[in-house]
């Protein structure tokens, strides 16, 4: 992979069309340019084969400028989770639930990680948010999961085998209902899902220099292509598209190699191993 290849760079953004886009009032905040790069920024790309990468840039990793065009300057992966489970059922988002309910065994502060409650004595703990697995199929279009008008207030069926559900719920009335609805387990908070469970790609960059993004762990399910999903949400993940790269190939990316990036350092460390002056 050379140093600025981009001539078989696709332009994803022709999957979508005009004519269906929602108005970007409608889709999030108001845009910051690249300028605007600050920590802990998470963006999106879609590789040659469509498929989707969800990248955390940490303190120091580099942000293609494209990624501002149409997302804001603090968008978050859990932002993007929470489009993907509102996108109709006919698009090609799968689950993956295995181990789902398993203990977080991460290390890190206790607000970077989920609980898992079996009964609803602590469920009132929870942080408002939370993947709820239910005994009966049937109990999942109970009127009484939709606590409000708004669609983020909708409990959101993940497409897997089990009867899951997604939902920003009042805690002391999921309490109540726990007996009523079957309520077998609860996951909390939800957004902090893995991207590999919706079939994406996670890297991330723990290197203060711009080094290259690192690919973590792949999906074990299919793998989330960009033209299965609704033209709005297509025409904003295919803002940085990289025609050269293949997420399931290449463990390491680089933006500054494919396009133009922005980042706090006064250089970047490039795939190859050298060092890169910040044009």
């Amino acid at each position: 992979m050379s140093q600025g290849d981009r001539s078989d760079l696709s332009d994803a953004s022709e999957l979508a069309d005009a004519s269906e886009l929602a108005d970007a009032s409608e889709l999030a905040e108001p845009l910051l340019g690249p300028a605007a790069h600050s920590m802990d920024t998470d963006w999106f790309a879609v590789d040659a084969l469509g498929h989707i990468g969800v990248f955390e840039s940490g303190e120091g990793g580099a942000v293609p400028d494209a990624h501002f065009e149409r997302w804001h300057s603090q968008s978050s992966q859990e932002e993007l989770v929470e489009l993907l489970l509102r996108e109709p059922a006919r698009s090609g988002v799968r689950f993956d639930d295995h181990e789902l309910f398993e203990p977080d065994r991460r290390a890190g502060d206790p607000w970077d990680r989920y609980e898992v409650f079996t009964s609803p004595e602590r469920v009132s703990e929870a942080h408002g948010s939370a993947i709820f697995e239910l005994a009966d199929p049937a109990a999942a279009s109970d009127p009484r999961l939709v606590i409000g008008s708004s669609d983020s207030h909708r409990a959101h069926r993940l497409s897997c085998e089990r009867v899951v559900l997604a939902s920003t719920f009042i805690t002391d009335q999921l309490a109540r209902l726990w007996w009523e609805l079957g309520v077998l387990r609860v996951r909390s908070p939800y957004y902090d899902i893995e991207p590999n469970r919706l079939g994406l790609f996670r890297f991330s960059c723990d290197d203060y220099s711009a080094g290259p993004y690192v690919r973590g762990e792949v999906p074990r399910g299919p793998l989330l292509r960009v033209e299965s999903l609704s033209s709005s949400l297509r025409h904003r993940l295919a803002a940085v598209s990289f025609g050269a790269i293949d997420f399931r190939r290449d463990a390491l990316v680089q933006p500054f190699e494919h396009l133009p990036s922005h980042a706090w350092s006064q250089e970047w460390l490039g795939t190859d191993g050298e060092m890169h002056p910040v044009d």
